[in-house]
């Protein structure tokens, strides 16, 4: 199983988007997890998109062409948003919980939402050794065949972590009602209610 995981929003808490979200892409095996990989070079090669997919810095026709690419491959999607306006955001006395806790929580409750066999997952961006392994420890606690490692990434140079910068792009901008075409791309991953978790 082959896990990639990126995320959208603000962990500050409100200073520049309500919500911060968390998405993961999840491959059954390598085989597909190929497959899609290889579809998504295809199109970079068509001449649609030369540079790295990302949903923020991307033409609406680009994702048009990313998301019809990749609808119909083998993989499936779980999402965390969380709130910042919302009663959970607020700790002790009221105040906000500090970004780094609520980056924890939130990545948490994604895990939550899937069961994983000999799992390799990886995160965009940049991760401790220490965060790694208490994720990684977590997963393991009730199922020692779980997780087999937890890794950081660069988007620029994988393209599933581009597919999920891509995928959870897509749920966050369907979140904000004033967005022209909020649902146009986050309705090519066919999501069902259970695929995302609202905090």
């Amino acid at each position: 199983m082959l896990v990639f995981i990126d995320e959208s929003g603000d962990p500050g808490l409100g200073v520049g988007s309500r919500y911060l979200v968390f998405a993961m892409v999840i491959f059954q095996n390598n085989a597909a997890a190929n497959q899609t990989d290889k579809a998504i070079e295809a199109l970079r090669k068509s001449g649609i998109h030369k540079r790295e997919f990302k949903f923020s810095k991307t033409r609406n026709e680009v994702r048009d062409g990313f998301f019809n690419a990749i609808m119909s491959q083998p993989f499936s999607v779980k999402a965390v948003v969380w709130d910042t306006y919302a009663p959970l955001s607020l700790g002790p006395q009221g105040k906000k919980i500090p970004p780094a806790i609520v980056y924890q929580l939130a990545l948490n409750k994604l895990f939550n939402m899937a069961t994983f066999t000999n799992a390799y997952i990886c995160i965009d961006g940049q991760i401790s050794k220490r965060f790694a392994r208490i994720h990684q420890d977590h997963l393991n606690a009730s199922n020692s065949n779980a997780v087999i490692e937890i890794t950081a990434r660069d988007s620029k140079t994988n393209n599933l972590i581009q597919l999920a910068d891509m995928v959870v792009g897509a749920v966050a901008r369907s979140l904000y009602p004033q967005n022209k075409h909020r649902n146009r791309w986050r309705r090519k991953l066919k999501l069902n209610k259970s695929d995302i978790f609202m905090v």
